[in-house]
């Protein structure tokens, strides 16, 4: 038995019901919403309406990352205590940094393959590309400034990407927290 498709509808399902007239019932449902493709989009459709496209992106975690989370755990593992989102410089309220040690002065950042432009792993974006090359360009010019003024003056910065084994990056700031225990011991 054969279903005629409805031209603007989709065809989830249909049987036959076997009732006095003997007809065939169809379920039919409307096509999702499709954002036409457009500059924007690089010339792709989206098949998410815009407000389903902000809800999607404002669930991308800018903080508590699952990386993030298990560099702290081990860390806190290891003895170690720290600082979580410390802001280093009161003059500028928006810099802050992942993970602190304060009285060492070291800093330690996870970085995100994707939005911070590793320079192993970044994958330019396939659709939109004028958008997103601009916000991972922007991306990483902000880590650049944050990384010279955390410098300037006298934080060592530790770089933590995504990608890395959780053992070598634990390994790495332990190895700079006793460095800056031992030199200030002496």
């Amino acid at each position: 038995m054969c279903a005629k498709r409805h031209p603007h509808a989709y065809i989830l399902s249909f049987f036959a019901h076997s009732s006095a007239a003997g007809t065939l019932r169809v379920a039919v449902r409307s096509p999702p919403t499709r954002v036409p493709p457009s500059s924007d989009t690089g010339g792709v459709a989206d098949f998410l309406t815009p407000a389903e496209r902000s809800e999607r992106m404002a669930r991308i975690r800018g903080k508590d990352t699952g990386p993030e989370l298990a560099l702290r755990r081990a860390l806190f593992a290891e003895g170690l205590r720290y600082r979580v989102r410390y802001r280093p410089f009161p003059e500028n309220r928006r810099m802050s940094v992942d993970v602190a040690f304060t009285r060492l002065r070291i800093a330690v950042e996870v970085r995100g393959c994707y939005w911070h432009g590793c320079p192993e792993h970044y994958r330019q974006a396939s659709s939109n590309v004028t958008y997103w090359s601009g916000k991972i360009s922007g991306n990483v010019a902000r880590d650049e400034r944050k990384e010279r003024l955390l410098e300037a003056h006298g934080w060592s910065l530790i770089v933590v990407w995504e990608h890395e084994r959780l053992g070598d990056a634990v390994e790495r700031v332990l190895d700079a927290v006793r460095e800056a225990r031992d030199a200030d011991a002496s």
